[in-house]
């Protein structure tokens, strides 16, 4: 049997996921993400995973080097195809994010919604591991994700959201023993599509996730509230800065 990772990505989540947020939406985050890493433009950016390339497409468009890696074949031709319709130049590669072939290759790298902590405790260490290896000295990590600090003061085990392209479910349990949510999906399209999936996520606290990076080797840490980049606070969405 495979890890979840490796097909939950695809069929009905990858159609309602791809409708979840707007142009004014994605040039928001990526405004965000050009401040909290530094960015002058030309940078040279790596993007993992990069998903259909929302974020990677429109920091191509401002005069960026991209650079977008991820396992699904599938979300990298869409990124493909929506940079070409935009007459934009983007590098895609398919390959793991745990072992990326750059050494000391791009100024900043950023890992965005909630894609930390996939893998077991050795994996994930292998994956900022390899984000420190892509970065030239001085380069900045972006991780966007909700940690503990985030989840628990309003925990929901059960609850739906969803867009034009699909309602889903989500049925969590926190699994105390090993520090990871175990989650239960169901898709359902307006066509009468009805997907179930599963995933296991490791759920940091915020002095777990600054650890593993400074055993790694990044040296410098920063965490900001990612709805308005002020100060990280109990209850805020996650954007950590690490510098190597």
């Amino acid at each position: 049997m495979g890890e979840w990772w490796q097909e939950f990505f695809r069929g009905l989540w990858q159609q309602a996921q791809l409708g979840w947020w707007s142009e004014d939406d994605t040039r928001a985050a990526a405004d965000k993400v050009e401040r909290l890493l530094g960015l002058s433009s030309p940078a040279r950016v790596l993007d993992v995973p990069c998903g259909d390339g929302r974020i990677s497409i429109e920091l191509a468009a401002r005069g960026h080097d991209v650079t977008g890696v991820d396992l699904n074949e599938t979300f990298l031709a869409e990124a493909a195809r929506k940079a070409g319709d935009r007459g934009l130049s983007a590098r895609w590669e398919q390959g793991d994010m745990r072992e990326l072939p750059f050494d000391s290759e791009f100024e900043a790298a950023l890992n965005f919604w909630g894609s930390f902590g996939y893998f077991d405790e050795g994996g994930n260490e292998r994956t900022a591991a390899s984000v420190w290896r892509s970065l030239t000295p001085g380069g900045r990590f972006l991780i966007e994700l909700p940690i503990a600090e985030t989840v628990f003061p309003h925990f929901r085990g059960r609850f739906w959201f969803g867009s034009d392209q699909a309602l889903v479910l989500d049925e969590t349990r926190y699994d105390f023993e090993t520090g990871r949510n175990e989650s239960d999906w169901i898709v359902i399209t307006p066509d009468g599509g009805r997907e179930r999936l599963h995933s296991s996520i490791r759920l940091y606290t915020y002095h777990e996730l600054v650890e593993l990076l400074r055993k790694v080797g990044f040296t410098r840490f920063e965490g900001f509230d990612g709805k308005d980049l002020a100060p990280f606070q109990l209850g805020a969405r996650l954007w950590l800065v690490a510098t190597k």
